[in-house]
């Protein structure tokens, strides 16, 4: 039996996969420095608030007063609250690679990124709002500012980022859902009505 040479199996060739768009961008912010990360993070923050405040002022003012006044609450309504409206985008997200579900797929996905960020804005300024009262100063402007300075400080490490955002989104979701069932009645116990017979 004669012995050839040796020869080595080719590999079989695959096409390159593409990047779905969230890696692509996820890619992008990695390598990014962090300073450049935070400004980005910082600008957008505040270009996202005034468009948030200014188109729901109404709402945005009752979400970001009852987060103020209840945080533990908030964030424990907002757990599930947010995870629901995560499910639902997962789920139209899920529903885009099918012909038939385009229709539901995109009403799903257009709540959940609406919503989100604009809870995350409203619980952002809120926390905004607690920081610069230490430093004397109040209002929804300093609020948004210190809301931005929190998240862009935050985006160096992507990590911590993440943490940070996800909490704010439980922390908004739970004040803007406890004003969405209340029907924007007021939630200070010292604004409620008190009865004729227990009155004094």
């Amino acid at each position: 039996m004669i012995l050839g040479p040796p020869t080595a199996h080719e590999l079989p060739q695959y096409p390159p996969v593409p990047l779905s768009d969230q890696q692509a961008v996820f890619d992008i912010l990695v390598e990014l420095s962090p300073a450049l990360r935070a400004g980005l993070v910082f600008g957008a923050t505040l270009l996202t608030g005034l468009t948030v405040l200014g188109l729901l002022p109404g709402y945005s003012s009752r979400t970001i007063e009852t987060a103020r006044r209840s945080p533990v609450i908030s964030i424990l309504v907002g757990v599930p609250a947010a995870l629901s409206v995560v499910a639902l985008s997962y789920v139209g997200i899920r529903l885009t690679h099918s012909d038939l579900g385009v229709f539901f797929a995109i009403p799903l996905v257009t709540v959940g990124l609406t919503l989100l960020p604009a809870w995350a804005i409203m619980a952002a300024v809120s926390v905004g709002n607690a920081l610069s009262v230490r430093l004397g100063t109040d209002g929804f402007t300093a609020g948004l500012i210190g809301g931005a300075v929190l998240l862009g400080l935050a985006s160096a490490q992507l990590l911590l980022f993440a943490v940070v955002f996800g909490t704010l989104v439980c922390y908004g979701a739970g004040a803007g859902a406890r004003v969405l069932i209340s029907g924007g009645s007021a939630t200070d116990p010292s604004d409620r009505s008190v009865p004729p017979a227990n009155k004094i």
